[in-house]
């Protein structure tokens, strides 16, 4: 048993901390609703591209939608969407993806949040085991996990989480071009499209 441990130490203490972040952010999701205009708005900026696509899809007959003989303006209007004004593409992405999965709920952006917090948390771990220790790691981890300000925002849909996400995946790559000097160039590269 203790073999099996000390082989697997680093799963066998880092998923216990991504289960307490999912709990954290996950516990009554389901159930919390849309608190702010912004929340709302940046849904409906996702809904906008979500229904381009599925008028995209009707009108190249993979999926059947008898309003896509009305034309993209009336198919978007009909739906209750809003103009794109919010300029942030990765959020508005990561929205869009939750739709497509879980379809055109609330819940789909709040889900993609808690999404994007718990591979924060991962990435921390990642980031603190790559530049220091592991134990670094877990406890920048564990701290992030149970961080009221990361757990509110993970549980929003706010702009937060994502963008939290997208600094922390660059300070991640940007710090794999400085221990992997064969991959600097790629990480480089990946550091700057994640910002």
């Amino acid at each position: 048993m203790f073999a099996f441990l000390s082989k697997h130490q680093p799963l066998s203490i880092l998923l216990p901390i991504l289960i307490l972040g999912a709990a954290l952010r996950g516990y009554g999701l389901f159930e919390k609703g849309i608190f702010d205009y912004d929340e709302a708005w940046y849904l409906l900026e996702a809904k906008t591209l979500y229904n381009t696509v599925q008028f995209t899809l009707g009108k190249l007959g993979i999926t059947s939608d008898p309003d896509v003989a009305l034309g993209l303006k009336t198919y978007i209007k009909q739906r209750g969407t809003v103009p794109m004004t919010s300029i942030k593409p990765g959020l508005t992405i990561l929205y869009v993806m939750g739709f497509l999965i879980f379809g055109p709920h609330d819940y789909a952006g709040f889900l993609m949040s808690t999404l994007a917090g718990l591979l924060t948390i991962y990435l921390v771990y990642a980031i603190g085991k790559d530049a220091y220790h592991r134990h670094v790691g877990y406890l920048s981890a564990l701290i992030l996990a149970v961080s009221p300000f990361h757990i509110l925002y993970s549980r929003s849909t706010y702009a937060q989480a994502c963008g939290i996400l997208f600094v922390t995946l660059g300070a991640y790559f940007w710090h794999r071009s400085h221990i992997r000097p064969q991959q600097t160039i790629r990480s480089l590269v990946l550091a700057g499209l994640s910002v």
